[in-house]
């Protein structure tokens, strides 16, 4: 799978401490602005569920765009797409998961001297530049024996230290894998501040 793209991971946390939970781990594989749409999953009373955000704001899930959704509980993996509900906003999914993930794909993108547009480069010969986007969001639960299993997705970020004995404010070390091995050079990001190289804060994995 050919991704030349930077690759662009979030760690999202809340107020409650790390020792609670791990609030979300969502890793985006985008280029430019594109990156201002947050992918993400937020656990609920029944379930998850998947949204987007615009500069903080909830934007428009295309839930056409969602091609998967795995789930860990009781020690296996199962893909819950088909069994998720779809508003104009979110996609939902019912159950327990020691650990979620989803994955959005939002196609191709070429830049213009026109701007920026949601294109395969075929259609667009004026494009000087030219990228696919796919993100993925991933919700763990730190107190779960299984916050670092693998669930094997193409781009994934998972604990390597136990993050149920952290507390809040201490480091907690993370893994990116492309493909199930380190993604070197992959930029790992708190916030949304933007850098004026990068496009985004972040420390190099």
């Amino acid at each position: 799978m050919a991704l030349p793209l930077d690759l662009l991971g979030r760690v999202g946390h809340g107020p409650t401490t790390v020792r609670r939970r791990l609030a979300a781990l969502a890793v985006a594989c985008v280029a430019g602005r594109a990156a201002a749409h947050d992918f993400r999953l937020e656990r609920t009373q029944d379930g998850f569920v998947a949204r987007i955000a615009h500069d903080g704001e909830a934007a428009r899930l295309d839930a056409t765009k969602v091609k998967a959704i795995r789930c860990l509980a009781g020690g296996a993996v199962r893909e819950l797409r088909g069994d998720a509900a779809a508003s104009g906003r979110e996609v939902r999914i019912s159950g327990h998961c020691e650990v979620v993930s989803a994955r959005v794909e939002n196609g191709y993108f070429v830049l213009t001297p026109d701007g920026e547009k949601n294109l395969p480069r075929t259609q667009a010969p004026d494009a000087v530049k030219a990228w696919r986007s796919i993100q993925w969001a991933k919700w763990v639960d730190a107190r779960s024996r299984a916050a670092a299993t693998l669930l094997g997705d193409a781009l994934e970020i998972v604990p390597a230290t136990d993050v149920a004995r952290a507390r809040e404010g201490e480091k907690v070390t993370i893994r990116v894998l492309l493909d199930g091995k380190p993604a070197a050079g992959a930029i790992v990001a708190i916030g949304h501040e933007r850098s004026p190289r990068r496009g985004r804060a972040g420390r190099r994995a």
